[in-house]
């Protein structure tokens, strides 16, 4: 029997909004209950969540409690069980925190809500300074090889413990988390690495990283989408695309930390990035030095959302 569950789940509270992104997929029951008996706790394959590759639609109703008051909103998801959810606070310039989230699926079926969790957010900004680490995660943290077929399906068929370390990245990342940085992964590992990855981070004590993956779906199916074939190999509007998110979601903060390596296209958007941030360029002149970035390789789509983030980033500035 299947039953709607939260895949991916990330709550961020700011003085000013809450924003939340999500991912709800069907999963058989049987295999849940089976999990949660099973006495030997092993790492996640990411070929045991090859299921999410599976597409459909939801509605989630969300209350959200403060100390007084109780607000609820209900919120449709795209074709692919994702939603993307930014609203005012409900009760701005600190007449009450958000104390939990409760989140219920009121689709699957009919006049029955499922409870989908109780969720506490992040609060970012309510401190005098706010900061924040924004990591990769593929050979920044862990030296994965996606190269060939075969280094393919043993990413597919292996934990990630089976993977050498980066070790000097790993003791960075944890020297932000001791300076109370809010971390954030961001990777273009499918998204349904995200248990695999989670897994792999608490071994190495990392708790509370929000991970931000590729929906694969996306470039699967193109039409209607940002995504095209080519953004399979070339991560740059990916990685920028989601970076923005983030800001946009906790706001631009007091300290930011960018960790990446040289493997891919991190350099290039980071120091897009940092253009838009410390820099009177306006974003038209910025968009003009990244649109011909073979980083990049940006689709007439891309182009115009590229644009629309620049935009963006720098009005919430």
């Amino acid at each position: 029997m299947l039953r709607p569950f939260i895949t991916h789940f990330c709550i961020i509270e700011t003085p000013s909004s809450l924003s939340m992104r999500t991912s709800v997929s069907l999963k058989k029951i049987e295999d849940t209950q089976q999990k949660e008996k099973d006495p030997v706790l092993s790492p996640t394959r990411p070929v045991e969540a090859l299921s999410l590759l599976r597409s459909k639609q939801f509605k989630l109703k969300i209350n959200i409690y403060t100390k007084n008051n109780c607000y609820e909103k209900k919120v449709d998801s795209d074709i692919y069980g994702n939603f993307n959810i930014r609203i005012p606070h409900p009760e701005p310039e600190g007449e009450g925190d958000i104390t939990h989230v409760d989140v219920y699926e009121i689709s699957y079926r009919k006049a029955l809500e499922l409870l989908m969790g109780s969720f506490l957010p992040v609060r970012i900004g309510f401190q005098a300074e706010s900061s924040i680490v924004i990591s990769d995660f593929d050979k920044t943290l862990v030296d994965t090889r996606y190269s060939t077929t075969k280094e393919i399906y043993r990413s597919l068929t292996s934990s990630l413990d089976q993977f050498p370390k980066v070790e000097a990245s790993l003791q960075l990342f944890k020297g932000y988390l001791e300076r109370r940085f809010t971390p954030f992964i961001l990777t273009a590992s499918p998204h349904f690495y995200e248990e695999s990855i989670r897994d792999w981070l608490y071994q190495n004590g990392i708790y509370g990283a929000e991970i931000f993956l590729k929906d694969y779906r996306l470039i699967l199916n193109p039409l209607g989408n940002i995504f095209a074939s080519k953004d399979v190999k070339i991560q740059g509007f990916y990685k920028f695309d989601h970076l923005v998110n983030i800001l946009l979601m906790t706001g631009v903060p007091n300290h930011l930390a960018l960790m990446g390596d040289s493997h891919e296209s991190d350099l290039t958007v980071y120091l897009t990035l940092a253009m838009i941030l410390t820099s009177d360029k306006d974003p038209w002149d910025i968009w003009n030095l990244c649109k011909d970035n073979s980083s990049y390789k940006l689709t007439n789509k891309q182009n115009i959302r590229f644009l629309s983030k620049l935009y963006q980033l720098r009005n919430n500035m």
